[in-house]
C-alpha cells in the first residue's frame, strides 16, 4: 500500500537558515523554540546541507573549550553543517523512505514540495510507528480472510507480523558493531528518563566515557581490529555477567570510540562507583586479534540531573562530556565528576 511521506511531516521541527548565517544567529534562533533539524540554503534556495540541533549542543560544547565564547560568535556555521541527509519528495513512499533512512542511519529525512522547497522533516522513529501500524493493519486483513479456512495459518501471520517487527526495530535502535543502543534511540530514551526521574522525584546520573588513543588502534592494526575493540567493549557494556553495570543501567553508543550510560535513580558518587568499575574492567582487558595482544584505557566523566534541576537534560550530557574532557587533561584513564564551582572558573 502507497502512502505519501506528506502526511508524516513535522513542519515546525525544522528551520531554514542561509548559508552565510553566523553562529550567534542560530543560538538566537534556537534560543527560544529549537527545531529538531536546520535545512541551511544557498541564495538560490537550494538545499545546501543540514545542522542536526542536538549534534550542534556537542559540537558546542568542544568548541567553547578551545575558543574564546566571543570569537565564535561571528563565525560561519559552516563546520556545523552536515551533508549527511537525504531529500524526498512529498509524494514518496513512507516505507521506501524509512528504508533509505535506515540504509543511510539518518535520524531525519528532509521532505520538499515540488519546486524543490524544504517544507519540513521526517524522523525513523514516527515513521518506524507507521510502518508498524500499517503492517498490522495488513496482517489483520489477511488474518480475517483466512479465518474460517484454518487457526494455523493465522498463527504462522502473526508469527510472520512479529518477526518483522523485531527486525524493522533492531534496524531502528541498535548500533551493529558494539550492539548496544544507537544515539538516535539515546536521544529518545534521555528525555523519557528526565521526564520519569522529574514525575518519581529521582536523579539521573551520566557516564560519559571516550577510549583513549583509540585512532593509534586503527593507524597500526586497522579498522578491522577498530571495530574488534568497539564489539568488546559493547560486551561489557551490557554483559550481565560481568557485573559491570546495574540491571538499570542503559548503556549507547554516542559516536566513533565514545559512549554514554544512562543510570536511572542513582546520583553522582553512585555512578563515580560503577564509572571506576568500568574504568578498571577495560583497564586490565587484553583485547586479541590477529595473535596481537592490546591494551587501551578509557576517560570517563559523570554527570547528575536532579529532577528538580532547573538546566535540561541535555545540559547534563554536555556536561558529562566536560567532564570527560577533563579526565582527558588529567592524563587520561581517570574518572572525573562535572563540578559547576570548578568547571564554571575555567
Amino acid at each position: 500500500m502507497h502512502v505519501d511521506i506528506i502526511n508524516y511531516i513535522k513542519a515546525d521541527n525544522v528551520k531554514i537558515i542561509y548559508k552565510n548565517t553566523t553562529f550567534q544567529d542560530l543560538i538566537s534562533i534556537s534560543s527560544k523554540n529549537p527545531p529538531k533539524i536546520f535545512v541551511v540554503t544557498n541564495a538560490n534556495k537550494k538545499i545546501f546541507g543540514v545542522i542536526i540541533y542536538n549534534d550542534l549542543l556537542v559540537a558546542m560544547s568542544k568548541q567553547m573549550k578551545k575558543k574564546n565564547i566571543d570569537c565564535m560568535a561571528h563565525q560561519n556555521i559552516s563546520k556545523f553543517i552536515s551533508k549527511n541527509y537525504i531529500k524526498v519528495s512529498f509524494n514518496a513512499n513512507t516505507n521506501n523512505v524509512f528504508d533509505m533512512m535506515i540504509d543511510k542511519k539518518l535520524d531525519y529525512a528532509v521532505v520538499v514540495d515540488d519546486k524543490d522547497f524544504p517544507i519540513g522533516i521526517v524522523d525513523i522513529y514516527t515513521l518506524y510507528d507507521v510502518i508498524i501500524k500499517l503492517k498490522i493493519r495488513n496482517i489483520k486483513l489477511s488474518v480475517d480472510n483466512i479465518e474460517l479456512e484454518s487457526s494455523i495459518e493465522k498463527d504462522r501471520f502473526i508469527k510472520e507480523l512479529k518477526k518483522e517487527i523485531d527486525i524493522l526495530n533492531e534496524q531502528s535502535i541498535i548500533d551493529h558493531i558494539t550492539n548496544l543502543y544507537n544515539i538516535r534511540y539515546f536521544y529518545k530514551v534521555i528525555e523519557e528518563e528526565a521526564e520519569r526521574a522529574k514525575r518519581y522525584k529521582y536523579t539521573i546520573s551520566l557516564i560519559f566515557m571516550d577510549l583513549d588513543h583509540f585512532k593509534n588502534v586503527n593507524d597500526i592494526y586497522g579498522h578491522d581490529c577498530g571495530n574488534l575493540v568497539l564489539h568488546e567493549i559493547g560486551r561489557l557494556l551490557t554483559s550481565s555477567s560481568d557485573n559491570i553495570l546495574r540491571r538499570s543501567d542503559i548503556s549507547f553508543r554516542y559516536g566513533g570510540e565514545e559512549f554514554v550510560i544512562i543510570c536511572p535513580n542513582t546520583n553522582k558518587d553512585e555512578a563515580y562507583t560503577v564509572g571506576e568499575r568500568i574504568r578498571r574492567t577495560i583497564e586490565k582487558k587484553v583485547f586479541n586479534y590477529e595473535s596481537q595482544d592490546i591494551k587501551i584505557t578509557v576517560s570517563i566523566g559523570i554527570s547528575e540531573y536532579r529532577h528538580n534541576s532547573k538546566i535540561s537534560i541535555f545540559q547534563s550530557v554536555k556536561e558529562s562530556d566536560m567532564a570527560m574532557y577533563e579526565a582527558k587533561h588529567q592524563g587520561r584513564n581517570k574518572v572525573i565528576i562535572y563540578d559547576d564551582r570548578i568547571f564554571n572558573k575555567k
